[in-house]
């Protein structure tokens, strides 16, 4: 199931946002709590998240740009264990079908350029 996130998410959003160095391009670089309330409860920020049996497995950051009606994608993660599942793009097309229906006309990604994985996903 795809739904928004809540507050009460946030432990393991930011977990899971912390799991894989490619999101921050270094080790040593860490997601705050402070940033994950902002993608949670921020104006343009939109936090969707695959649960399943009540487990986080996977989440979309959004940004939306009201003026220029287009969505920036600041993260999509899965976790380790659940990946080449088809959850990723689950959520990529949850989030295009929202956006779509919100009458956005772009979707925007930006991936560090070791990052292969992304880049064939995108």
């Amino acid at each position: 199931m795809i739904r928004q996130a809540k507050t009460s998410d946030l432990k393991t959003i930011l977990n899971l946002l912390n799991s894989d160095a490619n999101l921050t391009s270094h080790d040593s670089l860490k997601y705050k709590r402070e940033y994950v309330l902002e993608y949670i409860k921020g104006k343009s920020f939109k936090t969707f998240i695959y649960e399943k049996n009540e487990k986080i497995l996977g989440l979309i950051i959004a940004e939306f740009f009201n003026i220029a009606k287009y969505v920036y994608v600041d993260d999509l993660i899965v976790s380790k264990s659940y990946r080449k599942m088809g959850i990723g793009t689950k959520l990529r097309s949850y989030l295009e079908n929202y956006a779509r229906k919100n009458n956005y006309h772009l979707l925007y990604a930006y991936a560090e350029e070791h990052n292969k994985k992304i880049h064939n996903f995108l």
